[in-house]
């Protein structure tokens, strides 16, 4: 294990308002080693994968997420009996950036271009016309958009979209654990 690995293992462990003060001591360090470490742990990125779906629309769904950061890798999964396939695309992205205890350079790639247009084209439009769209009509999964909403102003995001089923590495890995978690929920029913 890294000694980086250890410092950011170290700093998500502690309160928020105790995060502050070792950044501080971070960036004007007592121990130049701690400091040095910090600088190579805080310029890592961490890369997202996410994917979601269910069979029939509504129907049982489920949700898959990777997260690599340096070498290391954490898979999520989960699912629903009664879902859409959108709801479940929007839950891979909130548990996704739910798991993370600090702010965080994040490349999050995903296959569903509902996501990518919401965050990107729909979000301020909808929030500046009070959750409604042009249309006037309530915003659909609006519980989801404002949980989304509040998760990606705490990290720094730049969002890619990849062509589902069409392996990339880190979208498959995803895919497979949502199709997992999905097969498992339709069986519980």
């Amino acid at each position: 294990m890294s000694f980086a690995w250890k410092c950011y293992k170290k700093l998500k462990k502690h309160p928020l308002e105790r995060r502050e003060s070792l950044r501080l001591r971070i960036q004007y360090p007592l121990f130049p080693l701690f400091y040095v470490s910090s600088l190579v742990l805080m310029s890592q990125t961490i890369t997202l994968y996410v994917d979601g779906a269910c069979k029939g629309n509504p129907g049982p769904g489920g949700w898959g997420v990777v997260l690599r950061f340096g070498d290391k890798e954490k898979q999520l999964f989960g699912g629903e009996a009664n879902t859409t396939n959108n709801r479940m695309e929007m839950m891979a992205v909130i548990q996704a950036l739910s798991a993370l205890n600090m702010r965080c350079e994040i490349e999050l790639f995903t296959d569903s271009k509902y996501v990518i247009q919401g965050i990107t084209e729909w979000l301020e439009g909808w929030k500046a016309r009070g959750w409604k769209t042009a249309s006037k009509d309530p915003v659909k999964n609006i519980d989801l958009w404002m949980q989304i909403d509040a998760l990606i102003r705490q990290h720094d995001v730049s969002l890619h979209w990849v062509k589902g089923h069409n392996g990339h590495p880190g979208n498959e890995l995803a895919d497979a654990d949502r199709k997992s978690t999905r097969l498992n929920s339709s069986h519980d029913q």
